[in-house]
């Protein structure tokens, strides 16, 4: 397994975790959010994807915070309690980060401008306050189609 794909599976089982002190009496319904991501216009497996309420919606109240992470094919299903349970419905900004490999160029902490984990984006896409994507769950599956990132500026 790679070291992206490993800390993509960190970072869910983090989520996972603040999710856990729920009971299955306390656990909002979820439902099925899917998509893909491109990066400089092709698919890319570990790329790690959040989903985190909107601020003047309930849920952001919650710790609910749905991960995915992407697979060989760039196709990601959202979890929230369990793999692939999805999201509960609500109002949402998409965030994401990619965690470099041996090869990728990344840029030392004394350098980096973003917040965030260390990615080869340098934090342009997780900021939710800044994020382009909106993403509405409804009570049904969701697709929220291909997201495009690029690696440069």
């Amino acid at each position: 397994m790679s070291r992206k794909r490993n800390a993509g599976i960190c970072i869910l089982a983090m989520t996972l975790l603040l999710a856990t002190g729920c009971t299955s009496e306390d656990r909002l319904a979820t439902f099925q959010v899917t998509g893909l991501v491109h990066v400089d216009g092709s698919p890319v497996e570990g790329v790690v994807l959040q989903l985190v309420p909107d601020k003047d919606d309930p849920l952001f109240e919650t710790r609910l915070r749905p991960g995915a992470v992407s697979r060989a094919d760039g196709s990601f299903q959202f979890m929230t309690y369990s793999t692939g349970d999805g999201a509960p419905s609500g109002s949402y900004r998409l965030i994401f980060f990619l965690p470099p490999d041996e090869s990728s160029p990344v840029l030392g902490l004394e350098e980096r401008e973003n917040p965030g984990p260390p990615d080869i984006f340098d934090g342009k896409y997780f900021s939710a306050s800044d994020s382009e994507w909106e993403v509405e769950v409804g009570d049904g599956p969701t697709d929220i189609g291909t997201v495009e990132a690029l690696t440069g500026s």
